[in-house]
């Protein structure tokens, strides 16, 4: 837990950082965002209209206050141009997921933990205020109940604050958010080690952007192709030439198009995939960073993960049996192409 280092942050950026607010960032880091969610229609309808109420500002885009909790700064998701609609989706998803998955027992226990490191921390003088008044409002505070309170009014004062709270496997993504251009066609290409979360990633964005991902495993390369020479090179084991001819020439293009996926079970190809209308792009999958492909990515992401991580993640997906040709096969070609073509060297951004 790294509340101490996020709680010094905080009162450091923020004049009058005062113990309700300290209060609030620990419930915050405990909970997410899902007590403010018991009616989506009326989140939408307050997101709204703070978003009309608060000016575009230079400040930073998100500040972190848990280890995997964020506040995005609405002024500063204004200024980049970034919709009202992705937003409200970003935050709706993160509170419903953190709801659905955080145990109110651990949650509490892990507030509790949280003002106690508040507590630690007025002791040796590290914040704002005093121990005294601290361990008074403290114990105030709880007497009513562990629940979730407002800024001060200092704060919100001198602050004005305007964010939403998003927790869990949503926060991966908003790196991608500063970087994301919303005047012309863009397109993100997520490459990188197999278990490493690159169709989660993809998943959640698409969600969040509201659009369709094109996956590299549609374009598995057929049997007839698999010859020792194709297979030899870095980066061949993926059918290259169909998606050079059925998806590359339409990236840069917000028309709707379409595909044909590489039906594994009946190693064929299989049904038509649709990728509706839209200026943003998402291609998802090892071999997206193809050097064949040249530099169509505006923005190319590449994911990764630590082999202990990867092969535990991948028997616990799929079974130690077949985990087996991951670690004899599919990742050792994997690790050639991502050498050869200096795939991690080259991303302008790594997850």
């Amino acid at each position: 837990m790294n509340l101490e280092r996020f709680l010094l942050q905080q009162a450091a950026m923020h004049k009058n950082f005062q113990m309700r607010d300290a209060v609030k960032m620990s419930f915050q880091a405990s909970f997410g965002a899902e007590h403010l969610l018991a009616d989506t229609e009326a989140a939408a309808r307050y997101l709204h209209q703070e978003f009309e109420e608060t000016p575009a500002l230079d400040q930073a885009l998100y500040e972190q206050i848990a280890d995997d909790v964020y506040r995005i700064n609405i002024g500063a998701w204004k200024k980049m141009h970034l919709p009202e609609a992705w937003l409200l989706r970003l935050f709706v998803t993160s509170a419903q997921s953190h709801a659905a998955n955080i145990d109110r027992a651990a949650g509490e226990a892990a507030f509790l933990a949280r003002l106690d490191i508040v507590s630690k921390l007025a002791k040796e003088e590290k914040l704002p205020f005093c121990a005294e008044d601290w361990e008074t409002f403290k114990a105030e505070y709880l007497a009513g109940g562990i629940r979730a309170v407002h800024h001060s009014d200092i704060y919100r004062e001198t602050n004005r604050p305007a964010y939403r709270v998003v927790s869990g496997p949503m926060c991966r993504m908003l790196p991608i958010f500063e970087r994301i251009q919303t005047d012309e066609p863009f397109v993100i290409a997520i490459d990188g080690r197999c278990a490493s979360g690159k169709t989660t990633l993809a998943e959640n964005l698409c969600h969040v952007l509201d659009v369709d991902a094109v996956h590299m495993d549609d374009f598995f390369l057929p049997p007839a192709l698999r010859t020792v020479e194709r297979l030899a090179e870095s980066g061949g084991n993926v059918h290259y030439e169909r998606f050079a001819v059925e998806v590359l020439p339409h990236l840069k293009n917000s028309a709707p198009f379409c595909y044909q996926r590489f039906d594994c079970s009946r190693m064929e190809l299989g049904k038509m995939v649709q990728i509706r209308q839209n200026p943003i792009r998402v291609v998802e999958g090892s071999y997206s960073h193809h050097e064949i492909f040249g530099n169509y990515a505006d923005l190319r992401v590449a994911c990764d993960i630590a082999p202990d991580a990867q092969m535990e993640r991948i028997v616990a997906r799929d079974g130690e049996e077949y985990s087996q040709v991951f670690r004899d096969k599919w990742i050792p070609m994997e690790e050639k192409y991502f050498s050869a073509m200096q795939i991690y060297r080259k991303a302008d951004l790594i997850l």
